[in-house]
Parts: structure tokens; C-alpha cells; sequence
């Protein structure tokens, strides 16, 4: 997708019934709201198998950051497609640990970057 400020901007994108979800490098608050709206309107009335969630681009995570991700995930958790975190930066992750979330909990998958997000996704398909 296009420039902003000079960092590239969040997309959704589907192949083959699967979403996948770049996040911009830097969103705040009203965008990161319109996108999450924007996913979860372009995600209704699709047959969705799967989503990847990119944090690639993504370097820190706040707690309102995490609150809107984390619904957003359940969002499609609920429209009966799998979803993984993939790309999840250092500062992501410790993020992660000072806010006491618990991944082993999450009904999501996490992944090292997307293509082997989208092997999960795929594997998931097959079983």
C-alpha cells in the first residue's frame, strides 16, 4: 500500500481465503480504531479460513495498543478463522510480558514471520 509520514501503512489483504494484516510501523489511536473497523467490516460475509496479523513493522506495544488487537483477534477467533501474530518484534514481546498476557491462553497462534504464519494456516486447513 502507500506512504504516510514516511512510514508504510497498515493493508488487509486475502489469498486463498486468508486474511493477511500488515500494521503500520506507527498508528495512534483514531487510526488504529478506523483500521481495526475496516478489518473486522472486511472480514464479515467472507468464508475466511485464517488470519495473519503482521507486527513486523510494529517496534513497542501499549496497552491500548494490545486491548484493540486483542479484540480484534477474537473478532475473527469468532468468525470461525484461525488467527496468528506473526513478525512480533523484542519490544513487542516485552509489551507482551509487562502487561501479564499469557499467550498459552490466547485462542491465537503466534509465529516467527508469515511465511510460517501461513503454514499454520495451511496445516490448520488440512487437519
Amino acid at each position: 500500500m502507500g506512504m504516510v509520514g514516511g512510514s508504510l501503512r497498515s493493508s488487509i489483504t486475502e489469498i486463498n481465503n486468508n486474511l493477511i494484516i500488515t500494521l503500520a510501523a506507527e498508528m495512534d489511536d483514531e487510526d488504529l480504531a478506523s483500521f481495526s473497523e475496516s478489518v473486522t467490516l472486511f472480514s464479515h460475509g467472507r468464508k475466511l479460513n485464517g488470519a495473519v496479523i503482521d507486527f513486523s513493522m510494529v517496534q513497542v506495544l501499549d496497552s491500548y495498543t494490545l486491548e484493540v488487537l486483542l479484540s480484534l483477534s477474537k473478532h475473527i477467533t469468532l468468525l470461525g478463522a484461525e488467527v496468528v501474530w506473526v513478525g512480533l518484534k523484542p519490544g513487542v514481546v516485552i509489551g507482551l510480558i509487562d502487561l501479564n498476557i499469557d499467550l498459552d491462553q490466547l485462542k491465537f497462534r503466534t509465529a516467527l514471520n508469515l511465511d510460517r504464519g501461513l503454514v499454520l494456516l495451511q496445516k490448520g486447513q488440512n487437519s
